[in-house]
């Protein structure tokens, strides 16, 4: 755990957040500026992260709680160490779908050609229909067996019949 001394305040880090000793968060503002004066030591705790389930699920909650510069550098250690897992590949360009970098979503949808795991294809078909490839999006979600469709294969679909104007 980080601690910092902002405005004559004790903050901590658990790695996601800044709260004082009571447990209220930090505003998004003070956030900011404690991410800003504690970035060495954020980076040093990132750096001693090896497992790479526990780098992939990191860059999953960065990405949710807006930190995109960690879920981007998280999400693309687990990929380097081990690039033809898709599921750290999914991440990866869910990550990237996040923070609106959709032309380099694409350069690494381009390296998974045929994907089999569903939330790869998921991401994909989503990541299609970003840029109004539903055709490909649609063949794509057809590889995924109805029992193994979720609600975010329903969510994409629902998408791709939006954008058909069904």
């Amino acid at each position: 755990m980080i601690q910092h001394v902002l405005n004559g305040v004790l903050f901590e880090w658990d790695g996601m957040t800044w709260a004082d000793r009571d447990g209220i968060k930090a505003s998004a503002q003070l956030q900011h500026r404690l991410n800003r004066e504690a970035r060495q030591a954020i980076a040093a705790q990132d750096a001693m992260i090896i497992d790479l389930s526990e780098m992939t699920a990191m860059a999953q909650r960065c990405a949710e709680a807006g930190v995109a510069d960690r879920a981007e550098a998280f999400a693309a250690r687990a990929l380097a160490a081990d690039p033809t897992n898709e599921g750290r590949a999914a991440t990866m360009i869910s990550v990237l779908r996040k923070i609106n970098r959709t032309v380099e979503a694409l350069r690494y949808l381009e390296q998974y050609p045929n994907p089999r795991f569903s939330p790869l294809i998921t991401t994909s078909a989503a990541l299609l229909c970003d840029v109004g490839d539903v055709d490909r999006a649609e063949e794509l979600l057809d590889r995924i067996p109805y029992r193994e469709a979720n609600e975010h294969v329903h969510a994409v679909r629902g998408r791709i019949e939006q954008l058909r104007g069904r």
